[in-house]
């Protein structure tokens, strides 16, 4: 369990573990009044978490029109997550716990600027208690989520990356096949996930397992195979609950699509003669990408860009990936350093229907001037 905290933190203890986001809160106590003077504070925690792109908000008080002591039994055993956005909520003795799974799919939410990991979607009152407590966990636009900034760099949900015993050259990404594939905010299974980028060894693994449903079927396979006929640089094994992937980190297949980054090992579609798709991509910025990061995003492409750069990514994604725009939107602006704007997104959705369509497109019809 790694211990975190934000730039703004009130009796809030806030832990990571297993791809999990933990914030216990102490209901006995109390700070006075909160800036608007119409409730008491109990907690409070804002800022980013750690070093990562995950930005919490969380507000715990007692309104004053219905002022008094928490009582423990009067949220004995209380606990909540439906009414709520990837949120469970409980309380044990005199401690409100909240839970957050942050290897998930981030949600774009109405036109806001950042992404939802979790809500309580508004205040929850904590059992029959005086209690009042809301939680956010969101992520700024075309940005990863950055579990790295946790202070974990190898792991992400049910998954692990160890360097293979007597083999420098090899990486392990270790998967317990046993466990439930965990239901996205997209609506994908994922048996694991790196939930963004992990940085090990000088390599970025992106890594998303992908079942179609919360169990997988993968067969028995006790020696090294490839993935399947499309993997560069990446076998299995799977015996027992323990599944394996073995990455040759000396590969070198070349530039990705938009140029900032070289594939060191790359699969996807679904393990042979199984119902789990395989996306890992390992690879390594190349010097482009820190011109890209310093052009902070000012580039408004054509729609012949667009175009191109969406059907590359379309023919790059998982077969059963879920594709949705804003999946891709975010994908491309982060990727090639697009400005995020109505008409990116707008020429984004028309490229993928015509993908789709497999027929003859046009672009947009640009935004009219203004006249005096």
């Amino acid at each position: 369990m790694v211990a975190l905290s934000v730039a703004s933190q009130k009796n809030a203890d806030i832990s990571f573990e297993d791809s999990k986001l933990i914030v216990k809160v102490d209901l006995t106590k109390t700070f006075g009044d909160s800036g608007t003077g119409r409730s008491i504070t109990v907690s409070g925690a804002h800022g980013l978490i750690g070093s990562s792109n995950l930005r919490l908000g969380l507000n715990v008080y007692i309104e004053k029109r219905n002022e008094r002591p928490f009582k423990a039994e009067e949220a004995k055993g209380f606990e909540q997550s439906d009414k709520m956005k990837n949120v469970h909520l409980s309380v044990s003795g005199s401690t409100l716990t909240y839970v957050v799974n942050l290897a998930v799919e981030p949600e774009d939410v109405d036109e806001k600027k950042s992404l939802m990991i979790a809500s309580s979607l508004g205040r929850k009152k904590v059992g029959k208690s005086s209690v009042w407590a809301d939680i956010n966990v969101t992520m700024a636009k075309g940005k990863t989520a950055n579990l790295a900034g946790l202070g974990v760099t190898n792991e992400g949900l049910n998954l692990k990356i160890v360097p293979k015993p007597g083999d420098a050259k090899t990486m392990v990404l270790q998967v317990d096949s046993s466990k439930a594939a965990a239901k996205g905010a997209s609506g994908k299974y994922l048996l694991a996930t790196s939930s963004g980028a992990l940085e090990v060894g000088g390599k970025r693994y992106n890594v998303n397992l992908i079942s179609p449903g919360p169990e997988a079927s993968i067969p028995e396979q006790k020696e090294e195979v490839p993935v399947n006929a499309k993997a560069k640089g990446v076998t299995y094994t799977h015996v027992g609950n323990e599944l394996r992937f073995y990455v040759d980190t000396t590969g070198e297949y070349g530039e990705s699509e938009s140029g900032v980054s070289n594939t060191v090992a790359t699969s996807s579609g679904k393990i042979t003669g199984s119902t789990l798709s395989a996306g890992i991509n390992v690879y390594v910025p190349s010097g482009k990408k820190a011109a890209v990061k310093a052009a902070g995003g000012s580039k408004e492409p054509t729609y012949a860009e667009v175009k191109k750069a969406v059907n590359a990514h379309l023919d790059d994604a998982d077969e059963d990936a879920e594709i949705t725009v804003g999946s891709v939107r975010r994908a491309l602006v982060s990727e090639h350093g697009w400005k995020e704007t109505e008409m990116l997104k707008t020429m984004v959705k028309k490229a993928i229907k015509a993908s789709e369509d497999d027929g003859e497109d046009e672009a947009p019809p640009a935004k009219k001037k203004k006249t005096a």
